[in-house]
């Protein structure tokens, strides 16, 4: 959410969640409610365990659905998990197809060096990222190219998080700090989770796309 004197100029509030299959990592679904200032949009997305995809995207009364096999493609959460369990080899790029409900985009993960940044007053090494977006829906969306590119720092030892982010658009940069890890001491009982499309999350961590 933005703050309150953001919401004087622009208000913005995202609530998202959903469930991703591990071991081996695949996407489940992802549901994401946007407001901003006065205008509502919800996105839907649903993999099935054949990795046929269910999408819908409705802004106001404007409504874009879909359905489509999509063998190699990721929802937000699993695109995420990924680039955050990847052992990453400076000088390298990883290229991932991701799925954010009515558009596909090509995110390209450059690892450009281990480098030691200061968390909460103590030094950690981190691999810097630096990830770019292309659309493949629409490549002409004037929209996609507010983004411009993102730089990211991920600890190196285990549990992998992201420490930092730094994102670039038109408009200036917008830095993302972690300021705090707080463990989800209660989960929904199994049976819950296997009537989703996802299944109950794995021990085993992945070794990356």
């Amino acid at each position: 959410r933005t703050n309150s004197f953001i919401d004087l100029i622009w208000r913005y509030r995202l609530e998202a969640g959903g469930l991703l299959r591990l071991d081996p990592i695949a996407p489940g679904s992802y549901y994401a409610k946007e407001v901003e200032s006065e205008k509502q949009a919800v996105t839907k997305i649903d993999f099935d365990r054949a990795r046929r995809v269910k999408t819908l995207r409705q802004k106001g009364e404007k409504l874009k659905q879909f359905e489509f096999d999509a063998p190699n493609t990721y929802e937000f959460l699993s695109t995420i998990w990924l680039l955050l369990n990847v052992d990453y080899e400076p000088g390298k790029i990883y290229r991932l197809d991701t799925l954010t409900g009515a558009s596909r985009y090509l995110l390209e993960v450059a690892a450009e060096a281990r480098e030691i940044v200061e968390v909460d007053g103590l030094p950690v090494d981190t691999f810097r990222l630096r990830a770019t977006t292309s659309e493949v829906t629409d490549p002409d969306n004037k929209i996609a190219t507010k983004h411009r590119e993102t730089r990211l720092w991920v600890n190196t030892d285990w549990p992998r998080r992201l420490l930092r982010a730094d994102v670039t658009t038109k408009w200036g940069t917008v830095r993302l700090e972690l300021t705090d890890v707080e463990n989800i001491v209660e989960l929904p009982p199994v049976e819950d989770l296997e009537r989703t499309p996802s299944s109950p999350p794995a021990t085993a961590r992945p070794t990356g796309p």
